[in-house]
């Protein structure tokens, strides 16, 4: 086995001899886990390093557990009881292991297999070590969601003792040396919840010492079923076992500062959790737990101005509360969201479709079924556009706003959202200074978002700049679609470095057609909008140069320049513009080279590139934003220096004189964007990010 990275205290006395390993008891409360228990007990039993004995306690199930239990009867310690909770059934199982630890496992959990062994090479290597745990898998309903020692909970080395009295950093199911275990009393039988934090105080403020195999060496699962499915009581079960640590007399007084913190922050959250507990159920003692609510001084304005409505008006409290969201609380206090009827809303403020929401399309089209999708927007054909690609979705269109004190549109764009009831808003951006009115609707609501950014036009101005930075510091993502635009939008952004992260765009295959022309000379292909930043005229200046023809298909502002600039080089006969096309796709078969001309500050990861790419296209590009994340030189194509028309020319020529080469080109480009950007491979990663925030 690969040596384990261990989390460890330094030891108390200069360093610490290794010792003999020690032998290890596995035990398992159970409680209802008949469907379950058959493979926590297949984990146990399959250890790399045996357990000395399982010992397992029935809690008074009234469940099929004793058939469960037959295969395994004459390999286990099988106790029985009557139900007395989480204490009781572990007190129970611990008490009749014999191993020198005591390996914890709840039944709807597993191990992976060389867990005691790990176990074991810490023990051997820290004598000085009462207490050992690994990291864990969280997983829901069949998922991985993370790991449990993560961004906002971690293992504490450096003080434990104080640490220790702020949260539970410890993960539950731990190997206890078992003559400490016994000797501070086991775990307490009156604790029906938070029985593991309770001995985890006793035996370090009593100079146990804690440490960790940082590796995830156990499935943790959530659901319905589990004890961490139960907050309230949760949290009730922290707060007596926070009450008797504060009652010590082996305490120092910044200990029972911290530890009185913590108490606090626990009766509000509490509170809390009782308050919604009663406008979500049957209006029962609405206005009693109000009271309370308002008593913690330290819950949010937000959650205070709720409890005083809830004393004033219940029934408009309860009304106004809506849905919660579903889902159970796991290790470290981590809520993870149930995977089924998660509530995505997306928003746009687009009032054309273009290649950010067709991207967008391609996410809602292979989103999961398991996520309810909403659409928010401005415009009823790009509202349209998205819904049609996600059946059952529903649409809300609400006014633009034009102007910054337009309260009844920003009004109009909270009203909306309130009303699709997003448990997250995915913010899709045509460029980082767009959004602002759904970013403020979904800040105003408190709901999370994400911000997905397609482009990189340069801000308009001091405020838009200022309300971007403002925001991407309070999303709960930020995403560019190429590793080098996000970069560049952490500068413009001012970001700290890694805060964006990148999801690449990805395009599905499609059919291809011939085209209405047959112009006898190598086709150069572009399609884009047509204006200034797509840079076409170099395009055109390069062509006069060449024996070949261009399709340019797009529409834009610069339709007539453009014409006019092919008339003025003798080109006109070899160009031809086809104005705007559903599906330029289509097109893409008449061409032989695909060209992308653009100049640098708009382009960050063009789906025109990765479209040509997908149709064995070479392609020659300008080195603009995240082009060359796609478009590898020499391999799948041609980078050339933006507004250089020699270089393009030259480039192009390359190709077009040399079929061998661009055919080559063109099927390395088909395999690396059917292996790197994959519409499955882009949603896969976009379902990753919105399963994060939820949890």
């Amino acid at each position: 086995m690969t040596e384990p990275r261990f989390q460890c205290p330094p030891p108390l006395h200069g360093t610490v001899e290794a010792g003999a390993q020690p032998t290890f008891s596995i035990a398992i409360p159970a409680y209802q886990a008949a469907a379950t228990i058959g493979e926590a007990l297949e984990s146990a039993l399959s250890q790399t390093l045996p357990a000395a004995d399982v010992v397992v306690c029935d809690d008074g199930s009234t469940d099929d557990l004793e058939p469960a239990l037959a295969p395994f009867r004459d390999r286990v310690v099988l106790l029985r009881q009557e139900n007395g909770g989480e204490g009781a059934a572990k007190a129970t199982a611990t008490e009749a292991a014999t191993g020198d630890f005591v390996a914890l496992l709840d039944a709807d959990d597993a191990y992976l297999p060389d867990r005691l062994e790990a176990f074991a090479e810490l023990a051997a290597a820290r004598p000085d070590l009462d207490v050992l745990t690994t990291d864990a898998y969280l997983e829901s309903e069949g998922r991985v969601v993370r790991r449990c020692y993560a961004e906002g909970w971690r293992f504490e080395v450096a003080d434990q003792r104080r640490e220790i009295l702020r949260r539970n950093f410890v993960f539950g199911s731990a190997a206890v040396r078992r003559e400490r275990l016994l000797a501070v009393g086991g775990f307490d039988r009156t604790l029906r919840f938070v029985a593991d934090w309770d001995l985890w105080i006793r035996l370090i403020l009593t100079g146990s010492r804690v440490g960790l195999v940082d590796e995830p060496l156990y499935r943790y699962r959530v659901g319905p079923t589990a004890l961490s499915a139960q907050r309230p009581a949760l949290v009730r079960g922290s707060v007596e076992v926070l009450e008797r640590a504060a009652r010590r007399a082996d305490l120092s007084a910044d200990e029972r500062r911290v530890v009185g913190v913590t108490i606090s922050s626990k009766r509000a959250e509490l509170a809390r959790l009782e308050l919604d507990e009663a406008l979500a159920g049957d209006g029962t003692d609405v206005r009693r737990r109000g009271v309370r609510a308002l008593r913690e001084a330290s819950l949010p304005v937000r959650t205070r101005a709720k409890a005083a409505l809830a004393v004033v008006a219940p029934a408009t409290a309860s009304r106004l509360q809506g849905r919660r969201p579903h889902g159970w609380t796991g290790a470290g206090a981590t809520f993870v969201r149930a995977q089924r009827g998660s509530r995505l809303v997306v928003y746009t403020d687009a009032e054309q479709v273009g290649g950010a929401e067709i991207v967008l399309g391609h996410v809602l089209g292979a989103l999961d079924a398991g996520f309810e999708v909403g659409v928010l927007g401005v415009d009823q054909r790009v509202v349209s556009f998205l819904t049609d690609r996600r059946p059952g979705a529903e649409g809300q269109v609400v006014p633009p706003v034009r102007r910054k004190h337009d309260l009844r549109g920003i009004g109009a764009h909270v009203r909306a959202l309130r009303r699709l009831e997003p448990e997250l808003v995915h913010v899709n951006l045509k460029s980082p200074w767009d959004g602002t009115y759904g970013i403020l609707a979904a800040l105003v609501l408190r709901v999370p978002f994400v911000l997905v950014e397609h482009s990189l036009y340069p801000d308009t101005g001091r405020l838009r700049r200022r309300f971007a930075r403002f925001a991407a510091r309070r999303a709960a993502a930020v995403v560019g679609v190429g590793e080098r635009s996000a970069r560049v939008l952490e500068r413009l952004l001012d970001l700290p470095p890694g805060r964006v992260r990148t999801i690449h765009n990805g395009v599905p295959e499609a059919a291809a057609e011939d085209a209405p022309w047959a112009p006898g000379r190598p086709v150069v292909g572009c399609i884009g909008r047509l204006d200034r930043e797509k840079a076409h005229d170099t395009l055109l200046r390069a062509l006069a140069e060449l024996d070949a023809s261009a399709v340019v298909v797009g529409d834009g502002a610069e339709r007539e320049r453009l014409a006019r600039l092919a008339e003025e080089l003798g080109i006109a006969e070899r160009v031809r513009f086809t104005g705007w096309s559903d599906d330029p796709r289509r097109l893409l078969s008449s061409f032989t080279v695909f060209c992308l001309p653009s100049r640098p500050g708009t382009e960050s990861f063009p789906l025109t590139v990765l479209e040509a790419m997908l149709a064995g296209l070479p392609v020659v590009a300008t080195t603009v934003g995240s082009v060359g994340e796609a478009v590898l030189d020499g391999e799948t194509g041609l980078l050339v220096p933006p507004d250089d028309p020699a270089a393009l020319a030259a480039a192009l020529r390359r190709l077009l004189g040399d079929p061998e080469l661009a055919m080559s080109m063109g099927r390395r480009g088909r395999e690396v964007a059917r292996e790197r950007f994959a519409v499955d491979r882009m949603v896969e990663r976009y379902e990753q990010l919105y399963r994060e925030v939820l949890t």
